[in-house]
């Protein structure tokens, strides 16, 4: 049996084993060009929308640095906008939701910030 097996091993060459291994570099470099794209799309200024953020929770006024993290592609205001979600149940909901804010098929899901919210609500209720 290994005798077969090694026959057909040397009887086909190595020629296959290169062909794979140039398949296996082009997906590897589709995948990395892939992900630069994603994160070079996923870039913003973010010293600006620090300060601007800055200005608006100094200010108290949720709503606007909520809008003002919704204009950003960045991952950064995603995680941030779930905890600014839920910062009205307190800092543990607001620190779950934005440590389960992931990514999710190429972009980042803004909606598990409803999910930890719902979650948060059946926490308080009581039975």
């Amino acid at each position: 049996m290994i005798e077969r097996i090694k026959s057909a091993m040397v009887g086909l060459g190595a020629s296959w084993v290169l062909w794979l291994m140039l398949a296996l570099s082009v997906i590897s470099l589709a995948i990395m060009l892939e992900r630069a794209w994603l994160f070079w799309s996923l870039r913003d200024d973010l010293p600006t929308l620090m300060r601007d953020l800055g200005r608006f929770l100094r200010a108290g006024d949720l709503e606007g640095a909520r809008q003002r993290l919704e204009q950003s592609p960045s991952a950064e205001a995603a995680v941030v906008i779930a905890g600014i979600v839920e910062a009205d149940l307190g800092p543990d909901a607001a620190e779950e939701a934005m440590a389960t804010t992931l990514p999710s098929s190429g972009s980042w899901e803004r909606s598990s910030a409803s999910s930890a919210r719902s979650k948060s609500s059946e926490r308080e209720r009581p039975a």
